[in-house]
């Protein structure tokens, strides 16, 4: 596998190569990545040129903390296990694909945004991550009702022209890729672990190599089961996806559940529920954190299919307080609701406009607006995303005369 002296660089940098990392030698996170990526840019130098003598001038005019040289440096003396890893995994498909790279998928670029990992690992066609995809997350033990949802909600999603994101494990996850497989469409299994494991299974091998599976990883391909692996993978269904159904959860805990958290903090897509009343199920109190139920029948998944995304603009979560604006004029909602119905009148505003036009925080001004929506004083358009008053039938038919 040949890699180019930046790719080398960033891979040498950012990834974990299992027993060769240490307490003192820990990859860079993606933060710290960013970090430096941003800087060298700055300063018009390429990630290779770390890999020549002068990486130690370079880092220590970026970073002169205690021990942060000595890291990049040991960091970057790990050219041999890396090479020994990247042999060993492209015997088994393996390939790393960088974030600089067209083939990276593009919604994951668009909505993780700087919180995009470097380097994802890859078995399989990638593109099939940028075909129209729906997200399949649920329990890993269902019962025959999950079960049965699952088989008729993707035999539909699939029959209608569209393909499967999962996260691999067993139960919800495992059983949606495989219908939609044994349909003839094509899925993406984003798995948290075992990646070199899942790559030489005999059960995938054969839709791998057909070209209807791609597998997908941000981790170690070789890390065993870890449950912080499993939870930040959550992320990478959701942002794979033009919608995420989840079959069934325990309510304030697993994996499914805080994947669903997450994703409504964030507002990367719409996201539905079975509707289930089901002593200890979680589904209808998901409710509460924006999905959306949805029951066992032809028309409600119709109804999901038609339902157009809101593309909803992610917040972005500031520290500085959030009732203070960039002059640090204190705005409460009246206010902003005031100035907001002079600035758009009779014209409807994306939010960059309104961030510059009103000097407000940016998540203050989300939850501003999600509250104005509520209340029906605010209207916003999807396409393209913009926000204006919330004209009444009535009052509209009366402006008209």
């Amino acid at each position: 596998m040949k890699l180019s002296k930046t790719e080398q660089a960033i891979a040498l940098l950012t990834l974990s190569l299992g027993k060769a990392d240490s307490e003192n030698l820990k990859p860079l996170s993606i933060r710290e990545w960013n970090d430096l990526s941003s800087w060298l840019k700055a300063n018009d130098f390429d990630p290779a040129q770390l890999l020549e003598e002068r990486a130690n001038n370079i880092v220590s005019n970026f970073q002169s903390e205690n021990g942060f040289v000595d890291r990049i440096d040991g960091l970057l003396n790990r050219g041999t296990t890396l090479a020994i890893n990247l042999e060993k995994w492209e015997r088994a498909g393996i390939w790393p694909c960088f974030r600089k790279s067209n083939d990276y998928p593009k919604l994951l670029r668009e909505r993780l945004k700087k919180k995009t990992p470097p380097v994802i690992f890859c078995v399989g066609d990638i593109t099939i991550a940028d075909t129209s995809l729906i997200g399949m997350v649920g329990s890993r033990k269902p019962d025959d009702d999950d079960i049965s949802f699952t088989e008729e909600f993707t035999n539909f999603v699939v029959k209608e022209g569209y393909n499967i994101v999962s996260g691999g494990a067993k139960g919800i996850d495992l059983k949606s890729s495989e219908i939609a497989l044994l349909a003839g469409a094509k899925s993406v299994i984003f798995v948290a672990d075992s990646l070199l494991k899942y790559s030489v299974s005999g059960d995938l091998r054969e839709y791998i190599q057909e070209g209807n599976l791609t597998l997908l990883s941000a981790s170690y391909p070789e890390a065993g089961f870890n449950v912080g692996l499993a939870m930040q993978r959550n992320k990478f269904i959701y942002c794979l996806s033009q919608k995420t159904m989840i079959v069934t959860c325990t309510p304030d805990k697993g994996g499914t559940w805080a994947g669903a958290i997450e994703n409504s903090k964030n507002k990367w897509v719409d996201m539905y529920v079975q509707q289930s009343d089901k002593k200890g199920s979680g589904n209808m109190k998901l409710m509460e954190h924006g999905a959306i139920p949805i029951s066992n029948s032809e028309d409600a998944f119709y109804q999901f299919l038609s339902e157009k995304n809101e593309q909803v603009e992610p917040v972005v979560v500031d520290e500085v307080s959030e009732t203070v604006n960039q002059s640090g004029e204190i705005l409460d909602y009246q206010d902003f609701l005031s100035k907001f119905e002079m600035l758009v009148a009779d014209r409807f505003l994306p939010s960059n406009e309104l961030l510059e036009q009103l000097s407000i925080k940016r998540k203050v001004l989300f939850e501003f607006l999600k509250q104005g929506i509520e209340e029906d004083k605010i209207k916003k358009k999807t396409s393209p995303v913009s926000y204006g008053l919330n004209i009444k039938k009535e009052e509209a038919q009366r402006e008209l005369f």
